[in-house]
């Protein structure tokens, strides 16, 4: 007989006591087995990370989330170890990394080999992706490797492994596609929206979408957030993104869009009367900001005398004490304005840019970006200036 038939059986005789004792026997044998398979169920839902690493000391490995939380931790021995993430702990894909202490406590950050390119060679990645349905498999000979942009203390390694992660199909795409967001044209567009409809489950696409917003026009975000398949069109990272969408409409940098200046009194962050608008943001923490500035003295000299080109600075700075003590250090001869509290949480909305500074727009009379420039390298100073002559030019205006 069935185990509901024999159940349901038993509870309609009340009379027998006996028989009462074996109801509940029997609903603990059942709820065991249902404990059993719901433990079963659960095993599913972890992503196992098992490493096979020659060269890699005895010691504990640590599973890090992009918060450099510790998911989960293991003993090393002779290069093997396994961890597990429960996929139930994240509502989205996270990134992580792994690090590792030997017995010297000796700590070695992990980096994983990728297919990108930059500067003519290989891109490292520190992170790899939790999995929907695959485990991961990290296996090879465990290989040391010196940055070129700063100094380790001695205690301290970069490491990667030489085979490639065995991973599933989320981290595949982030070790396969570069965004380029900081020079979009058309084709730049185009080509990530290919990559979307290729890739319309991978959360590392939607990641970067959400990342690199304020870099692309409300229409073309829209047209990108459309491409994803509907789970993760209903992801919170998913909302988000449309609820920028409507506040990006809201602030968006315009003739009307006031800053306040170092007198404390709000001004309008564009000047109609000049044809270009130079906005560059920055903030007093930011080093390659200050680097920057070097070069843009020499250039606001060479047009300053130009009554159509209006150069101002806009301090993304949180403490605006901060950001005053820096304008004092710097001696910048030109405008120079802050943003304010009640508008701290829309600048990249306002100003269409992808959080990165400094970053340099080149604004026209009417409140449109025609050209974004983001990050700081040596000899930018050329590059402005080829820019601006370019509009110049092209308006009539270079000797007026």
């Amino acid at each position: 007989m069935a185990f509901t038939e024999t159940l349901i059986n038993l509870l309609s005789d009340r009379n027998h006591w006996a028989r009462r004792s074996t109801v509940l026997l029997y609903t603990a044998v059942i709820l065991t087995i249902f404990a059993g398979l719901s433990c079963k169920t659960n095993m599913g839902g972890e992503m196992k990370i098992t490493g096979h690493l020659s060269g890699l000391p005895d010691g504990h490995i640590y599973l890090l989330d992009q918060n450099r939380k510790i998911v989960d931790s293991s003993a090393t021995a002779d290069g093997n170890f396994e961890l597990a993430v429960r996929r139930s702990m994240y509502q989205e894909p996270p990134y992580l990394t792994l690090e590792h202490r030997d017995k010297n406590g000796h700590k070695r950050m992990f980096n994983f080999v990728t297919n990108k390119l930059k500067n003519g060679g290989g891109l490292h990645s520190q992170f790899f992706m939790l999995e929907d349905t695959s485990d991961i498999q990290i296996t090879g000979a465990l290989k040391d490797f010196t940055p070129k942009d700063f100094v380790l203390p001695d205690s301290v390694k970069l490491v990667y492994p030489e085979d490639p992660i065995h991973a599933g199909k989320q981290t595949a795409v982030l070790y396969n596609i570069s965004f380029e967001f900081d020079r979009m044209t058309d084709s730049t567009f185009q080509r990530i929206k290919s990559w979307v409809k290729k890739y319309p489950y991978s959360y590392y696409l939607l990641y970067e979408l959400n990342k690199n917003q304020g870099s692309l026009s409300n229409p073309q975000v829209q047209s990108l957030l459309n491409d994803f398949n509907p789970e993760l069109r209903k992801s919170a990272t998913a909302q988000e993104i449309a609820k920028r969408i409507t506040a990006r409409e809201e602030q968006k940098l315009g003739i009307k869009t006031k800053l306040e200046n170092t007198s404390g009194s709000l001004q309008p962050a564009l000047d109609p009367s000049k044809e270009l608008n130079v906005l560059i943001l920055w903030a007093s923490w930011c080093g390659p900001c200050r680097m920057e500035i070097k070069e843009l003295k020499p250039l606001y000299e060479q047009f300053s005398k130009n009554s159509h080109v209006r150069f101002v600075s806009v301090s993304i700075d949180q403490n605006k004490k901060d950001w005053q003590k820096a304008v004092d250090e710097e001696k910048m001869p030109w405008e120079q304005m802050w943003l304010p509290s009640n508008l701290a949480a829309y600048s990249r909305e306002i100003f269409g840019f992808n959080g990165t500074i400094p970053a340099t727009l080149f604004v026209d009379n009417k409140g449109n970006v025609f050209k974004r420039f983001s990050g700081y390298a040596p000899g930018v100073k050329d590059e402005y200036t080829a820019e601006i002559k370019r509009y110049l030019d092209s308006s009539g205006l270079a000797m007026k």
